[in-house]
């Protein structure tokens, strides 16, 4: 294989593409494996380990092919057309849960700017009063505290 690519100063061999082996027999992989071994290209033990993989590979889909029903398994990729697939229901949120949302929002905002003391009176507010009462409380405290900073 012609030497294509340089990093750090040392040239490396392009990677083949993976070949698909589907197409030769069980005769013929046996006999590449045993020549791979043979030129001490690959070791037995990493043969043992492949085909273990292998078996373990085939045991859990025939568990997963139970699973979906009926024994028989579809192959990955697009659902069924015949209208067995659901569709996805499109996320809709309500005015109501919008605002909370950015009430709540604005009321975390609000807090990160507020001294521990602060914080924890906003949030007792918040928790005795609701979000609104303790945003507000907290918007206060933000006030002053700018105020007292442009005093100084």
């Amino acid at each position: 294989m012609p030497l294509d690519r340089r990093e750090a100063g040392v040239y490396q061999r392009a990677m083949p593409r993976t070949a698909n082996l589907s197409n030769l027999s069980h005769d013929d992989l046996l006999h590449a494996v045993h020549d791979l071994v043979a030129r001490k290209q690959i070791t037995a033990q990493e043969v043992r380990h492949a085909a273990g993989n292998a078996g373990r590979i085939a045991e859990i889909e025939r568990q997963l092919a139970a699973l979906r029903g009926n024994g028989t398994a579809r192959a990955p990729g697009r659902p069924a057309k015949n209208g067995t697939a659901k569709s996805k229901r499109a996320f809709t949120m309500t005015p109501k849960a919008r605002a909370a949302r950015k009430l709540q929002g604005q009321y975390i905002g609000t807090l990160r700017s507020l001294t521990t003391d602060q914080r924890l009176d906003a949030k007792a507010i918040a928790k005795a009063d609701g979000i609104a009462a303790g945003l507000r409380a907290a918007k206060k405290y933000k006030a002053e505290n700018l105020k007292a900073a442009g005093k100084k």
